[in-house]
């Protein structure tokens, strides 16, 4: 049609956009408000994540009191990552998530008595605590 309309005088060229542009935030439909929220709301979390491993950091032993089998350091019930972070939140004022946690032995849960350690990873961070079952 450019050879008939333009001569014509029914269209006209468009001048191309010479800016600079984010094709994958186009598709997506985003504009420049929705990445500045985003950015600040990535901010917060980074906050919210700081003061979470600041508590981390100066919390001691967390203590758990499970029932044992007779004449062994196995215990009937097992202190899962529920358990755990069901105490954090209870004793400091800590919300973890359980999908945070990794438990260093025996395949996601404590199940004998002494002394466990396990790893909270927050965002690219990881903070060490140290879990106690002791006999009920």
């Amino acid at each position: 049609m450019r050879n008939v309309l333009y001569p014509a005088g029914q269209a006209s060229y468009i001048e191309a956009y010479q800016g600079e542009r984010d094709r994958a935030r186009e598709e997506r439909g985003e504009t420049p408000e929705d990445t500045s929220a985003a950015a600040a709301h990535a901010e917060k979390r980074r906050e919210l994540a700081s003061q979470l491993m600041g508590g981390l950091e100066d919390i001691g032993d967390v203590v758990f009191k499970r029932a044992i089998v007779p004449e062994t350091i196995n215990t009937f019930g097992s202190v899962t990552a529920d358990d755990l972070a069901n105490q954090l939140k209870e004793e400091y004022g800590l919300v973890v998530d359980k999908t945070m946690m990794e438990f260093k032995s025996e395949g996601g849960r404590i199940k004998s008595l002494g002394d466990h350690l396990v790893k909270i990873q927050i965002g690219q961070k990881s903070a060490l605590i140290k879990v106690v079952v002791k006999a009920a």
